[in-house]
Parts: structure tokens; sequence; C-alpha cells
């Protein structure tokens, strides 16, 4: 089950656009996630496509919401895309905490948990492929990438169907085109 209205909404263009229609209309790379059997008490903000999974805190954010629904057993879809006014303007930020550019609000995910960015390490080429970079920035749960830990601090080359897991929580790194793929598939 797919849910949230930007994953409706991909899921509409792909039965009615062409897969070239599709890949001009949505530009960007995507993470798409599984929502646990865990996460049943937790809310999905409908505009953003954000994850919010009850972590038992008593933050505002976990009131209930007219756009926020039940956070029930599915797949997710995140934009990958700054927020405005980040603070952080050559990455893009993973973590539960609300100023992230990328937030999936479960308690296996530290607050700043990791960061993508497009910028590879010094003397070394520009990932061809998505053009991203994954480092984990110390959170408590780990970063993985296609099943393999990432040390505090390391810096690693992300391709496009790579499986990224923050703490628990796996996601896959797609591009328009592979979305396209997974969402005609279903």
């Amino acid at each position: 089950m797919f849910i949230g209205s930007f994953m409706d909404q991909c899921l509409e263009d792909t039965r009615r656009l062409s897969k070239k229609a599709f890949c001009k209309k949505h530009t960007l790379n995507y993470l798409l996630g599984v929502i646990s059997e865990d996460a049943q008490n937790g809310e999905l903000d409908l505009n953003t496509g954000v994850i919010w999974i009850d972590d038992h805190s008593n933050e505002a954010a976990h009131l209930p919401s007219p756009k926020r629904a039940a956070a029930k057993p599915g797949k997710f879809l995140i934009k990958i895309e700054k927020k405005p006014g980040n603070v952080w303007q050559n990455w893009y930020s993973v973590g539960r905490a609300k100023n992230n550019d990328i937030v999936v609000r479960d308690p296996s995910i530290s607050k700043l948990h990791a960061r993508l960015d497009n910028q590879g390490p010094i003397g070394t080429q520009l990932n061809s492929n998505t053009g991203f970079w994954i480092t984990d920035v110390g959170s408590s749960e780990g970063t993985m990438v296609n099943g393999t830990p990432l040390g505090e601090s390391e810096r690693y080359p992300l391709q496009i169907g790579d499986t990224i897991s923050f703490g628990t929580v796996e996601t896959r790194l797609l591009d328009a085109d592979m979305l396209y793929d997974v969402l005609s598939a279903q």
C-alpha cells in the first residue's frame, strides 16, 4: 500500500503520462521507504510527505491535525529537496527534527542523523550517477548503504537504486526514471 498525497499524485502520473513526460515533470531524486507495523501510532503529513512516528514525546508536532492522517504500514515517498530557510545550504539534512530537509520522525533516527551532499572529496570526481554523497553525522543508531554500516563522518558515494537505512528505517534512492518503473509495477 502506498500512502500520502504526493505518492498519490505520482501514482496518478504513472497512469496518465508516458515515462518521458513523467521524468520531465518529476526531475528530483527521491527516497522511497516503508512504514513498518511498529509505526501504526504515527501520522503522515499529507502535504509534505513527512512521516511522524510516535516516539512517545510530548512535542506539539504529534498533536492531531486536519492535514495529517494515521501512518499505516506501507510505502512512503519523500522528495530530496532543500527546505526554505534551512541553515545548511550546502547539503541536505536527514533526521527526525522538524528543521531537517528530509524528516522522518522515528525513534531510531537521530535529530540530525545524516547528510546528503553533492560535493565529492577533494581530488575525486563527483558521483556521476546521482551527484550525492552520504555522511553519517554521529547518529546513535547508525546509517547503512546496501547493508554496509558507515562510520561516523564517513562519506560514501550513492548510486540510484541504493538502499539507505537510517536507524531502522529503510529507504531506497530513486531518480524519476526508476520511480516511474517502481510505481508502474504496482
